[in-house]
């Protein structure tokens, strides 16, 4: 797909749903748009780069495989790193029934950012419309298949949560990131992006839940987790340090050294030996 292109069109083609604008672009450095309205919902897929996010009094830092919601009528503003400028595609989606297909996506006012990858059937549906779409009628009737496609791929993964049971769904998402961590933390690949695209929430969400829930970030709740496990290893094994970093989920020795120093004010080594030093103390007390 090329660097930039779009269609837009003025009229509408179908009463419930249609496409009244897509396109690609690859933006150059701190390129902005707004502060602004659109009129019709749109989602827009980061394919490469960052950029920041300003909606609803909230600020959104975000990169590649990462998307947003534009909700109509709602003021939003959003701008391309300068460092690293993002490209993305947008669909936008008009008709009196898109509300109420909206209404079916746990994406919204509140929650506005999802994930996606390049391979998803939900990111395939996206770029085909776009390739599709020449502001033609005569491409209308595939264009508006796919576009009921989309919308129904993003209720599969992205379901709504019924409002009487947020609470309860909210600490079910919570004690589920949990388990994921407390059950994968020795996974050097494990990371708080892959725990919310799993939960199929974003990781602002996931944030704001630990907070809520645990008064800690997750990355700090991995982080602590992670240590406790170290510390298990130190004062039960004689393993090398470098053995216990990847056993709880560090590529890197001296990352882990430091993340243990950083976390308990002293080095593993230290640790060991202080803890060695108390334990020998109390056998000799027994």
């Amino acid at each position: 797909m090329q660097n930039f292109k779009y269609s837009n069109l003025s009229y509408q083609l179908t009463r419930d749903l249609s496409c009244y604008t897509c396109g690609i672009e690859q933006c150059s450095p701190g390129h902005a748009y707004g502060p602004t309205v659109r009129r019709g919902y749109m989602f827009y897929f980061i394919l490469n780069g960052k950029g920041t996010y300003w909606f609803n009094n909230d600020i959104y830092h975000l990169h590649s495989k990462e998307g947003f919601l534009i909700i109509p009528n709602t003021l939003i503003r959003f701008s391309a790193s300068e460092n690293e400028p993002w490209q993305y595609l947008w669909i936008g989606l008009t008709g009196n029934q898109v509300a109420n297909y909206i209404q079916n996506i746990s994406i919204n006012r509140a929650n506005p950012i999802f994930s996606f990858n390049i391979g998803d059937e939900i990111y395939k549906l996206a770029e085909e419309i776009i390739i599709d779409y020449q502001g033609c009628p005569i491409n209308n009737l595939k264009v508006t298949t796919n576009l009921y496609n989309l919308l129904d791929n993003f209720s599969k993964s992205y379901p709504c949560l019924n409002k009487n049971n947020l609470r309860i769904n909210n600490q079910d998402i919570l004690e589920s990131a949990i388990f994921i961590i407390n059950n994968n933390y020795y996974d050097t690949q494990l990371s708080i992006n892959n725990i919310a695209a799993q939960l199929h929430i974003n990781r602002s969400h996931l944030y704001k839940l630990f907070k809520a829930g645990l008064n800690e970030s997750p990355q700090q709740y991995l982080i602590r987790y992670r240590i406790d496990r170290a510390k298990d290893l130190i004062e039960n094994e004689d393993f090398p340090f470098n053995v216990i970093a990847t056993s709880v989920g560090y590529k890197d020795p001296l990352s882990f050294s430091r993340e243990f120093k950083h976390t308990l004010g002293i080095s593993p080594s230290e640790y060991r030996r202080v803890y060695k030093k108390n334990s020998e103390f109390a056998i000799s007390l027994s």
